[in-house]
């Protein structure tokens, strides 16, 4: 049973098990009530995708802090095939705070859907959705001084999968 869904991130499930939850993180539960968290891909890790691709945090040299991304890449996309792109950064302040425990924010696809193919690779591109790229405390952000990317390839058919070739992604200063 669903009882709720709290926001993007978070499904909150109820009255479907009896009984103990894995390990690490246990769930003790009473008679037919209980909790399981849903963690999707705008998570600070984990995520239900299947197909993923993690960049290495990029830091950025002494006094080139940025303020946005851009990413592009050249991809087939199959018909019922979808590509995300999702970054995180840690703000140029944030002296304390590690990237590991930022957020990942989901970019725009400036790309016309217009780019379906099963054979042929076409350019895509993803921005940030309000044209700073901000941090999973607060929407906004000055400047950055680290960022990551993950890019999710989502399929309804196995045998139809993207393919990704030609990636960059590249920190704007303004």
């Amino acid at each position: 049973t669903v009882n709720s869904i709290t926001n993007a991130t978070h499904l909150t499930v109820t009255s479907a098990l009896s009984g103990a939850v894995g390990s690490g993180n246990t769930y003790a539960l009473s008679g037919n009530t209980g909790a399981i968290l849903y963690h999707g891909e705008d998570y600070q890790s984990g995520g239900p995708a299947l197909t993923r691709y993690f960049t290495k945090p990029v830091n950025l040299a002494t006094g080139f802090d940025a303020c946005d991304l851009t990413v592009y890449f050249d991809a087939i996309r199959p018909n019922g095939s979808n590509i995300y792109v999702y970054y995180k950064i840690l703000p140029g302040t944030a002296d304390n705070a590690r990237l590991d425990d930022q957020s990942w924010r989901l970019m725009v696809q400036e790309t016309s859907d217009a780019q379906i193919s099963d054979a042929h690779y076409h350019a895509f591109e993803f921005r940030t959705a309000s044209g700073v790229a901000a941090d999973s405390s607060s929407d906004t952000t000055d400047k950055f001084r680290m960022f990551a990317i993950k890019v999710v390839m989502a399929t309804k058919d196995t045998t139809y999968v993207p393919t990704i070739k030609n990636f960059r992604a590249i920190a704007l200063d303004a």
